[in-house]
């Protein structure tokens, strides 16, 4: 998973789209417009480590965007924290 950061306002799921598909099929974006950032995740590990390389630091409509690599536990822990079908652990 990546955490794009900085991003210029305004931007859409689309327009991260658009810069991020180049580098590999997306499985999820999510923009968090309040925070000027998004988590996005490729198709593999490889896609996303060259998406790194080419966009960190890069340029994208005049402010510099910040991209790093993030652990995939974090979604997994959200998403298993929120899930109302599962039971109770410890029981």
């Amino acid at each position: 998973m990546l955490k794009v950061s900085n991003l210029p306002i305004p931007n859409t799921d689309s327009d991260l789209d658009k810069l991020f598909s180049r580098y590999g099929k997306i499985q999820i974006i999510t923009l968090l417009r309040e925070q000027e950032s998004a988590y996005v995740i490729l198709d593999n590990h490889e896609y996303e480590k060259d998406a790194i390389e080419k966009l960190n630091g890069s340029l994208w409509h005049k402010q510099e965007v910040k991209v790093e690599k993030v652990q995939d536990e974090l979604l997994k822990e959200q998403s298993e924290e929120t899930n109302p079908y599962d039971p109770p652990r410890g029981k």
